[in-house]
């Protein structure tokens, strides 16, 4: 057994035999691998299991993986992988390690983790901080100890739970760790930011409470006497995630009827409620999904309010239809509603408004008057199939505004914006749910062109953006209810191929179309025409092929099958084509497919558990994994983040930086705040002219984008201004170090009025670093300015002093103090400097101003004596002070028996 000098747990029971744990973890592992893969099939699981002894410390410590056999058979099967201790583990996730304090509090530390260090923050270490104005060392800048990675960009969702197991007459104790890579972003953002309308989060919680049977004694589950977990209702996965949805929709119905988001408060975690499972909400919602309208399957959405909300807050809802109180259509009139859904308008803005029970007309939301009114969006996209939005608006101000002249008063005007945001919170297609939208995937369509057209090519930036507009261009296309097909080909194909074609299509000139107009172009029967730069050659072309063995499906109709036929030719020609079938129950097929994609997406997940884990020759391995790697086809944008994430956290910042950048140029799209700023600390490392200007370039980037910047969007921006300018002090670029250094200062000053003041560590860093700034203003600009600039400076490290005492801030203001020749307040700097953190350097600078200044050396004895404490006399001080008054007693005397000599001859 493991020995444990720390107390991690609580009430350990009784540790549980090694065959019975694996068994336990084998189970544990394949079910919530198989359930998280129906709801998403990219989702990769990491899964840890402690076991623990009757003290309620450590036993026994798994990571548990699946992997294939080695026998013919091919057989799935889990290894388990006994780890020396919890902090290993923790590594792997990327947690810090004492998370796992108190492990009933695990859930809730993750999330108070993830919204404290939501934006990513930039430090430069203190050791280096003070060396600055010493010698010409470059400050480091690290991400805070505080922050965790994969929490910060989206990564990782991270789960825990410790429960008892019954195994026979035992009970033991089990603490399960969990972290699911490669979920959407937004279904991430839930899941931290709301975690009462995550999916996810419910399905995990309900699959550790209510789907085995409990054991008796207060036991969560148990071993059976085949040796086998109990399931509570005999579900597979697929009836559990049935049932899960059922119960999420039920929940939904239940935050209608109260208007508002439960307040979780510290408890996040879901509880088993029968109000989920009487309500009928999915229930009346896929009736409607199963209707057809003159043979048309259902498309349109309904916004649903608190009853409340619809009868007293008249403003907010610009009615075209509203139905009288007495003739409002129950939810339960499926029909009624399918046929209403015909009058709704997503480009209009015109949706279906209602409750839990019906629906009261037909109308447009004034946006700004939702405020905190709970609204929740159904969208109709096909057959028996539908999503489940929450949509929240957010107000933020301008960062401009503008002053008016009112004769006796002015106004200053500040615009206002009203940002909505849709929350995808589930996709059901026929009773499944998922995450994401069902048959559709934007970054999937990207991946393909880019990999049909550009593989290879250095076009970078601009191919990204052509493979932007073509996505944008099928996402339209999808809009059209009756089905069409998308193809696209290169510019020279696409003009040879529309002549072909021209007797069964119809040309134009070749040209951009406005996204918006595809739904009205793609109306006519035949397929829409587009070359790879997004111009459109041809509507309604009935494209040619020659049928061959083994091509295409006769399950699909013939929109798919004439889409593979004319593929086909094409190949045979040598020509590149990516053609997109929509079909009228909103399924969506892209051919060519990518080939080897789950080959690529095993790949990345080993090379990212490589970088997670200790090896002695980890770069060799991973060269290797790279190697395999640029065999295949061009992989995912988040692949290639997810790989540069793991080399950041592995402080292998040259590589990181190269994977961040292929990722940018493979995406090619806006990013969250915090993808930008891990890109910029990697270049930030690199300490070359164009990593550090690709840092400030992305750290400026992040404050852009970001809704509400905080202190630590405009320290990052200062730190990296400071870091580049600092590369131009004393070169011929003076101009561009006085700009950044500039620059440097705005952002710091902006980042110090978004400060506590209550939180004077970081206030007086931040007042350090102005002055470390004016420093280096001083020694690039001409002597008129540098009196000014060294004002400035020591300003800015008075007020660190007096906000918090730090032997760096003392040391920095003493330099200062020297060029001013201002040597008995440098010494006394020095003086506190080593008072609070004794240094060799700091010893040696104080002997060096006595024995140049002798005269000071009273004052500095008489201040030294103010500063000591009794009880801590600094010996080293003390000692240099009575040498140098030694040696100046002794060149005293020297010089008075020199002059009696000189006097006596």
């Amino acid at each position: 057994m493991v020995k444990y000098s720390k107390k991690y747990f609580a009430g350990g029971i009784m540790p549980i035999t090694t065959n019975d744990l694996m068994q336990i973890n084998e189970m544990i592992h394949y079910n919530l691998s198989s359930i998280l893969k129906k709801i998403s099939p990219r989702i990769h699981l990491k899964y840890f299991c402690i076991n623990h002894d009757q003290q309620g410390g450590v036993s026994k410590i798994f990571r548990v993986k699946k992997t294939v056999s080695v026998n013919l058979d091919r057989r799935i099967r889990c290894l388990h992988d006994k780890l020396k201790t919890i902090e290993q583990a923790l590594d792997e996730l990327n947690l810090p390690h004492d998370v796992l304090t108190d492990n009933h509090d695990f859930n809730n530390r993750v999330y108070r983790l993830y919204s404290g260090t939501n934006t990513e923050e930039l430090t430069i270490s203190e050791s280096e901080a003070v060396k600055i104005k010493y010698n010409s060392a470059q400050p480091v800048l690290e991400l805070n100890t505080a922050a965790t990675t994969s929490l910060q960009v989206g990564q990782l969702i991270y789960y825990g739970k410790t429960f008892d197991v019954k195994v026979g007459k035992e009970t033991g104790t089990i603490t399960c760790l969990i972290g699911i890579r490669n979920v959407e972003t937004d279904a991430i953002r839930l899941y931290y930011d709301k975690p009462e309308l995550s999916f996810l989060r419910m399905v995990l919680d309900y699959y550790f409470m209510d789907f085995y049977s409990p054991g008796s004694g207060g036991a969560l589950l148990f071993l059976n006497a085949s040796n086998q977990l109990d399931r509570k209702y005999k579900e597979d996965t697929t009836q559990f995630l049935r049932r899960m949805i059922r119960l999420f929709f039920g929940k939904a119905q239940l935050l209608l009827q109260s208007d508002s988001l439960s307040s979780w408060g510290e408890q996040i975690e879901n509880q088993i409620r029968n109000e989920y499972y009487v309500n009928t909400f999915l229930e009346k919602i896929d009736e409607i999904s199963t209707k057809t309208y003159e043979s048309a399957s259902p498309f349109g959405s309904i916004l649903f309010f608190n009853e409340n909300v619809l009868e007293h807050k008249n403003g907010m809802i610009k009615y075209a239809v509203k139905f009288s109180k007495d003739d409002r259509i129950d939810l339960e009139d499926a029909k009624r509603i399918r046929k209403l859904l015909e009058l709704t308008s997503e480009e209009k803005h015109l949706y279906l408004i209602g409750d839990h029970r019906s629906i009261y007309g037909l109308g447009e939301i004034r946006w700004n008057d939702l405020k905190d009114t709970l609204c929740f969006r159904v969208d109709f996209k096909g057959l028996s199939k539908y999503n489940l939005v929450f949509t929240d608006v957010m107000v933020r101000e301008g960062r401009e505004g503008r002053l008016l002249d009112g004769g006796d008063r002015k106004v200053y005007r500040i615009d206002r914006d009203h940002i909505i945001t849709d929350h995808r919170l589930v996709s059901v297609a026929f009773k499944n749910p998922r995450l994401g939208e069902e048959g559709y995937a934007p970054d999937r369509v990207t991946k393909i062109v880019m990999s049909q057209f550009w593989e290879g090519d250095d076009s970078g930036i601009e191919a990204a953006a052509n493979a932007t507009k073509l996505e944008q261009i099928v996402r339209k296309a999808r809009e059209q209810k009756h089905g069409t097909m998308v193809v696209i080909s290169d510019s020279h194909t696409a003009q040879d191929e529309v002549i072909k074609l021209k007797k069964q299509s119809t040309l134009i000139e070749p040209m951009e179309v406005n996204p918006d107009y595809i739904k009205y172009l793609t109306a006519i029967d035949g397929a829409i025409y587009f070359d790879n730069t997004g111009e459109c050659h041809a509507i309604g072309v009935i494209l040619d092929g020659i049928a061959q063995e083994g091509q295409g499906d006769a399950s699909r109709g013939a929109r798919f099958n004439s889409a593979h036929r004319y593929l086909a030719k094409l190949n045979h020609l040598g020509k590149k084509c990516v053609i997109v079938i929509i079909s009228e129950d909103g399924m969506v097929d892209i051919i060519p497919d990518i080939e080897n994609e789950g080959k690529v997406f095993v790949l990345v997940q080993e090379m990212i558990d490589l970088l997670g884990e200790e090896h002695e020759h980890l770069e060799a391995l991973f060269s290797a994994k790279e190697e395999e790697l640029c065999r295949y086809a061009q992989a995912d944008y988040d692949l290639l983040y997810g790989i540069g994430l793991a080399l950041h956290n592995k402080k292998m910042y040259s590589k990181a930086a190269t994977y961040f950048k292929q990722s940018f140029e493979v995406g090619g799209k806006e990013w969250p705040s915090g993808w930008y700023s891990y890109r910029a600390i990697c270049h930030g490392q690199l300490e070359t002219e164009e990593d550090y200007m690709i840092s400030y370039q992305m750290h400026e980037k992040a404050l852009e984008i970001v809704d509400k910047p905080n202190h630590k969007h405009y320290r990052n921006l200062g730190n990296s201004a400071y870091r580049l300018g600092k590369m131009y002090v004393g070169t011929k670029k003076r101009d561009s170090a006085s700009y950044y250094m500039s620059i440097g200062i705005t952002n710091f000053e902006l980042a110090i009025d978004l400060v506590e003041d209550k939180n004077v560590e970081l206030l007086s860093s931040l007042y350090n670093w102005i002055g470390l700034i004016y420093d280096q203003l001083r020694k690039t600009n001409g002597k008129k300015d540098r009196a000014n600039f060294l004002e400035k400076e020591i300003e800015a490290y008075t007020k660190a002093i007096d906000m918090q005492k730090e032997a760096n801030f003392y040391w920095n203001r003493a330099l200062s103090h020297q060029i001013l020749d201002m040597q008995e307040e440098a010494v006394k700097d020095l003086i506190d400097a080593q008072l609070l953190k004794p240094q060799k350097e700091y010893l040696d600078q104080i002997e060096k101003t006595l024995n140049n200044h002798p005269e000071i050396v009273p004052s500095a004895t008489t201040f030294y004596a103010e500063r000591r404490t009794p009880k801590r006399p600094n010996t080293e001080i003390e000692a240099l002070l009575e040498r140098v008054e030694g040696d100046i007693k002794s060149a005293a005397t020297n010089e008075v028996e020199s002059a009696i000599a000189t006097s006596a001859e």
